[in-house]
């Protein structure tokens, strides 16, 4: 691997290396040891003047160590113009991000107008604000594609675990993006909080996210003025989550498969809530739904609203408690049900 190293821990020396890597499309390596303490953000602006992939290493969570003592995100990756296509390839890896504490929007990771991205085997935990998030920046073309954040934990954020949205009120959302193999827990406004298209979680947990004004375990949806479309959740365990599991309005075309929902805390609130504006064609498949919340004595897993179109469920195995129901649509809904 061709890579630059800092010449020492300060920030002023990772400043220095990450702009030479930047600059000659290397990639910079953070050797492990002694905590970075960096109180400066680092940021990458990618022009049409530098090369498009910007890698940052680390030797793992444990031995990168980064605490921030920054106001807003520690590292950045964006465009120098949205919409130019700029930053392509660039990646995050092996590293651990904390937070000291000091600032109410401190948060880990930001992406901006970045396709084919990817932040690996990182631990980022103790933040104030977001771990990871992916943001476009305008409409369509600019906005994070085909980005995959995998096998990281992300622990104890004040904020989403994983956040992909958009930079103010713009029709815009990160598009084919994949969140796989990630533990994301004790996140206080979401786990994943998701306005985005064809987004794809896999293999990963979901636990203890969310809070009475938060979002819950995963939170997915279009944006007002565009219904997104195709989404997988597969092999995903949510438990613990409040007020849901899982939320999703604004989208075409969902499959929910081999995924288990144990547990809630709250008792005012379903396990899965679907389309209060506009939802239709969605599978919920081999999945586990179970209820056992002590001491409550009404719970509906799934419930639907107005704006649910169509759903099918397919071998679903209901663990409820009595006197919990399995589901409850709107009458224009259409519900199909195969059972083995």
């Amino acid at each position: 691997m061709d890579c630059i190293k800092p010449t020492d821990r300060s920030t002023q020396a990772v400043l220095a290396a990450l702009a030479e890597a930047a600059a000659t499309g290397r990639t910079l390596y953070l050797p492990g040891g002694d905590t970075y303490e960096i109180d400066q953000p680092l940021e990458v602006v990618a022009t049409a003047a530098t090369p498009r992939a910007t890698s940052i290493v680390g030797d793992g969570p444990g031995r990168t160590v980064l605490r921030s003592h920054v106001a807003g995100s520690l590292i950045r990756l964006r465009s120098s113009v949205p919409g130019s296509h700029q930053g392509w390839h660039s990646a995050i890896g092996g590293l651990e991000i904390t937070g000291d504490g000091t600032d109410p929007q401190q948060s880990g990771i930001d992406i901006r107008d970045m396709w084919l991205g990817s932040v690996r085997d990182c631990y980022v935990h103790d933040l104030k604000g977001d771990g990871i998030a992916l943001r476009a920046e305008c409409v369509d073309i600019a906005v994070p594609k085909l980005c995959t954040i995998e096998r990281c934990t992300i622990w104890r954020c004040g904020g989403a675990g994983v956040r992909l949205g958009r930079v103010g009120e713009i029709v815009a959302m990160p598009a084919r993006c994949t969140v796989d193999a990630c533990d994301i827990q004790l996140c206080e406004d979401a786990g994943i909080f998701a306005e985005s298209d064809a987004l794809r979680v896999s293999r990963s947990i979901i636990a203890s996210c969310g809070s009475a004004t938060g979002h819950g375990g995963l939170w997915l949806s279009g944006v007002p003025g565009y219904v997104a479309f195709a989404a997988l959740i597969d092999g995903v365990s949510f438990e613990r989550n409040w007020p849901t599991h899982l939320t999703i309005d604004r989208y075409s075309s969902v499959r929910v498969v081999a995924s288990a929902f144990a547990r809630l805390t709250s008792a005012e609130r379903s396990i899965i809530e679907l389309g209060s504006a506009y939802l239709a064609n969605v599978e919920i498949a081999q999945c586990m739904l179970r209820s056992a919340v002590p001491g409550v004595p009404v719970c509906t897993a799934i419930v639907g609203g107005a704006g649910l179109k169509s759903i099918r469920l397919r071998d679903v195995t209901w663990n409820l408690s009595a006197g919990h129901t399995r589901y409850s649509f709107a009458p224009t809904t259409k519900l199909a049900i195969e059972e083995l």
